[in-house]
């Protein structure tokens, strides 16, 4: 991002690295690419610095065959999107799915899961196990919503509730 900003001679008191660094993390949570973040920019000055450098940052992740954080996930999503035979192998290869410390995702990341619900396949074994109670996360953006857009299909969801902390019930060590 810094070699970004040298290439097109930004202004970083005028533009943040780090407002810059956090535009384009948000838009990758929200699986936008650098393609469509330029669309959108339109005729904001501000957007489409941002937009020049978060596709002068992706083009030279590709081109030394890397991934950032965010990558991880959106190029996961989208590699399961656009690869039935992928998918399909990853549909085969799992009988059942876990997903811990639910209370710790935040919105981006449950959209990104809803995305890729695919990888369930028919199915459907889903174990997601978490604590709002032990949210660590919210300063990161950690919500309760995720939990409450699974319980949004109750068709689909049971809830399971376990009474006994049993990390802290002393009479069980």
């Amino acid at each position: 991002i810094a070699e970004a900003y040298r290439k097109f001679s930004i202004n970083d008191k005028i533009l943040p690295i780090k407002s810059v660094k956090n535009a384009i993390s948000g838009a990758k949570d929200k699986l936008i690419t650098a393609e469509e973040f330029d669309r959108d920019a339109e005729n904001d000055f501000r957007l489409q610095q941002i937009s020049t450098i978060y596709t002068y940052y992706q083009n030279r992740l590709k081109e030394t065959n890397a991934l950032d954080f965010d990558d991880i996930i959106m190029q996961t999503v989208f590699l399961l999107q656009n690869n039935p035979q992928v998918r399909a192998r990853y549909q085969r290869q799992f009988d059942y799915v876990l997903i811990d410390e639910f209370q710790d995702t935040d919105d981006a990341q449950i959209d990104s899961f809803l995305k890729i619900q695919q990888l369930i396949g028919e199915k459907c074994n889903l174990f997601v196990v978490g604590d709002l109670k032990q949210s660590i996360y919210r300063f990161r953006g950690a919500t309760i919503s995720a939990f409450k857009r699974l319980n949004a299909t109750p068709d689909k969801w049971e809830e399971h509730t376990i009474n006994t902390n049993y990390r802290t019930d002393s009479r069980l060590l």
